[in-house]
C-alpha cells in the first residue's frame, strides 16, 4: 500500500507540473471500463447507487457496477488497455479496481452472479488481472476462459487457452484481524499459504468451487483460529513465538484428532480446486455458444467509434441524473394529498350496524334435526367463553365450540367478538 501510495503521489506531483500543455493526453490515459456493444436490458450502477441505462460508450470506475436483465441480454468491456469481458445475461459485475501506474495496470472485478467470458490483454511483469466471486478468486496468466456464478454461490471456471490461477475464498483467512493469529500458528499459515497460492487450471480444464466446500473448510479454520487465539491469551506473557506456535499447533491436532467432521489428516487439503480435464472442450455441446462468444471478443474494437460514443453517453447521462435529481426534489415539496374514502353503501352500513350489534355473541346455525334448537338461535352475552343455557353448553372462545347434544353433526356456529366474526364446525362435548 505504500508502494502504491508513493506512486499515485508522483503521479499527482507530475500532473500538476505539467497540466498546462498535456491535461488533455492526461484525461486519455485514465483507466476505464468502457461499453463497446449491448444487446437487451443492461444498467450501470454508480458508487452512490444512481442508476442509469447503459448504452455503447457508457463508462465505468472504480466501484461502478454494470447489470444486465433478462437471459438475452449481453455487453461488452473493454477494460483498461485491451482487456475485454463479455458479460451474458442475467449478471451483475462491480469494478472493485481499475488502477494504471508505471507498474502498468492492475484490473479487479467481482462478478455477484451470472457468466462473464473474458479474454485479457497479454499482462506485462508487475500487471494483474483478477475476477471473483462470493467463493473463488481467478487470476489471470495469460488466457481465454469463462468463469459462471450462480445463485446458490458456487463457482465454475472453464479455460480455453492459457492458464488460470484459482483460489477459494475462505473468509476466515480473508479478516484483517485473523492476519496475527494466522502467524501463531505454523499450521494455519500454512493453509493460508496454500489456499493464495490457488490451483493453476490449464487449458481444456474445467474447475468447480462450491458454497458448501467453502463454509465446510471455513468453520474448519475458524476452529483452529479459536484454538490459536485461546492458547496466546493464556501464555503470551510466558512464551516465545515460537513456543506459542509448537503450543498451538498442538492444540490443533488434538482438537481434530477425534474429530468426525475434518481429520487431522485432511487438513492439508483445505484449499484445493476440484478440476477436471476436458479433452476437447470445444466439442462439449454446453460450451458452443460460450466458445462463440470468445472468438467475437477477438475482433478489433473501433477506438474512434467507442470515443465519439464516450462522449454521447456522457452527455446523455448527465442529462439522465438531473432529471432523476428534480424528479426527487419535486416529490420533496409535493402536496400531501387526504386518501380518498370510500363512501359506505347501504349494504356496507347495515352489515357494518350488524356487526356492531353483535359485539360479543354466539349464533348457533341449527340444521333442522334437533327440536329443541331453532335453525338459527342467538345468544347475546358479555361473559365469554363460557355461557349456559338450558340443555346446551357452549364453552372456550379459542377456536372450538362444544355442544353436549349429538344431534348437532355438520351444524356450525358464528362467533362474533369485537365486531369480527369467525366461523367454525360445532362439534360433540
Amino acid at each position: 500500500m505504500k508502494k502504491i501510495g508513493v506512486v499515485l503521489g508522483l503521479i499527482a506531483v507530475a500532473a500538476i507540473a505539467f497540466s498546462g500543455c498535456s491535461g488533455k493526453a492526461d484525461e486519455k490515459k485514465k483507466n476505464f471500463v468502457k461499453v463497446t456493444f449491448l444487446i437487451g436490458s443492461v444498467e450501470k450502477i454508480s458508487a452512490d447507487n444512481q442508476r442509469i441505462p447503459a448504452r455503447v460508450g457508457t463508462t465505468l470506475t472504480e466501484n461502478d457496477t454494470i447489470k444486465t436483465y433478462g437471459s438475452n441480454s449481453t455487453v461488452d468491456l473493454l477494460v483498461g488497455e485491451g482487456s475485454k469481458v463479455r458479460l451474458k445475461g442475467d449478471s451483475e459485475l462491480a469494478i472493485s479496481k481499475i488502477l494504471t501506474n508505471q507498474n502498468g495496470e492492475s484490473s479487479n472485478m467481482h462478478l455477484a452472479i451470472g457468466k462473464a467470458l473474458v479474454k485479457p490483454k497479454k499482462l506485462k511483469q508487475g500487471e494483474s488481472f483478477v475476477i471473483s466471486t462470493p467463493t473463488a478468486v481467478a487470476g489471470v496468466r495469460g488466457t481465454k476462459f469463462i468463469v459462471s456464478a450462480d445463485e446458490n454461490a458456487n463457482t465454475q471456471v472453464a479455460v480455453t487457452e492459457g492458464k488460470v490461477v484459482l483460489k477459494k475464498r475462505i473468509p476466515a483467512l480473508e479478516k484483517a484481524e485473523n492476519k496475527e493469529t494466522i502467524e501463531y500458528s505454523d499450521i494455519i499459515s500454512g493453509i493460508d499459504n496454500a489456499v493464495d497460492e490457488g490451483t493453476v487450471i490449464e487449458k481444456n480444464s474445467v474447475a468447480e468451487i462450491t458454497k458448501a466446500q467453502v463454509e465446510k473448510e471455513n468453520k474448519t479454520i475458524e476452529k483452529m483460529m479459536d484454538v490459536a487465539k485461546e492458547v496466546k491469551e493464556e501464555k503470551a506473557d510466558s512464551s516465545s513465538k515460537p513456543e506459542l506456535k509448537k503450543e498451538v499447533d498442538t492444540k490443533i491436532k488434538e482438537a481434530f484428532a477425534a474429530s468426525q467432521v475434518t481429520k487431522a489428516a485432511d487438513l492439508a487439503k483445505i484449499g484445493d480446486v476440484k478440476k477436471v480435464e476436458v479433452k476437447k472442450i470445444e466439442a462439449a455441446p454446453a460450451m458452443k455458444e460460450d466458445l462463440q462468444d470468445l472468438k467475437e471478443l477477438e475482433k478489433p474494437v473501433d477506438e474512434a467509434k467507442i470515443q465519439k460514443a464516450m462522449e454521447e453517453a456522457k452527455e446523455e447521462e448527465e442529462r439522465v441524473i438531473q432529471e432523476q435529481k428534480k424528479a426527487t426534489e419535486a416529490a420533496k415539496v409535493q402536496p400531501q394529498t387526504e386518501p380518498v374514502v370510500k363512501e359506505e353503501t347501504a349494504t356496507e352500513k347495515a352489515e357494518r350496524l350488524r356487526m356492531e350489534t353483535f359485539t360479543n355473541t354466539v349464533i348457533i346455525v341449527g340444521n333442522g334435526s334437533c327440536s329443541n334448537l331453532p335453525g338459527r338461535t342467538v345468544l347475546k352475552t358479555d361473559r365469554f367463553p363460557r355461557v349456559a343455557n338450558g340443555e346446551w353448553n357452549i364453552s372456550t372462545f379459542n377456536g372450538m365450540v362444544r355442544y353436549k347434544e349429538s344431534c348437532i353433526a355438520n351444524m356450525k356456529v358464528e362467533l362474533i367478538k369485537g365486531g369480527q366474526k369467525r366461523i367454525m364446525p360445532l362439534v360433540e362435548k
